[in-house]
């Protein structure tokens, strides 16, 4: 476990991987991690699935671009939504704030917390940082 503490004195004890989450977080992790990969919640995501359905189209893949259609729309529905699955997978690594333990990682508690945390100085750094080294964990393995 790894302790980080916020400008603003608030001490969150973090898993420092995959590894030392319970199962059950696991996978509330790599649903929002294929969110992320595959559906997005950024304008830039939504550029990348206008490029795909253009090239779908323009091959005539109509299947390919019916899909990417429905992920596009999903990914504009998150946007809007302020939905960011990326900040989502990071909360699974809260473990515990100011010694009160995390155990409800649904969508709608974890954008509370991390509502609260960016109100205390969780930054954007910050969650982007912590995935950089899970994923070059992962990769490493």
């Amino acid at each position: 476990m790894t302790v980080v503490e916020l400008n603003s004195g608030t001490k969150v004890k973090m898993y420092s991987s995959i590894k030392e989450m319970p199962v059950k977080v696991f996978n509330i992790f790599q649903g929002y991690m294929i969110q992320e990969s595959g559906i997005g919640s950024t304008m830039e995501s939504v550029n990348d699935h206008f490029e795909k359905l253009d090239t779908f189209l323009s091959v005539g893949k109509i299947e390919d671009a019916i899909v990417e259609r429905e992920n596009l729309h999903y990914n504009i529905y998150s946007a809007l939504e302020g939905i960011s699955y990326k900040s989502l997978a990071f909360g699974c690594f809260i473990h515990a704030i100011d010694g009160g333990h995390v155990s409800d990682y649904s969508t709608e508690n974890l954008q509370e917390i991390l509502g609260k945390l960016s109100d205390q100085g969780l930054t954007i750094g910050m969650v982007e940082e912590q995935l950089d080294q899970i994923k070059k964990k992962l990769i490493s393995n």
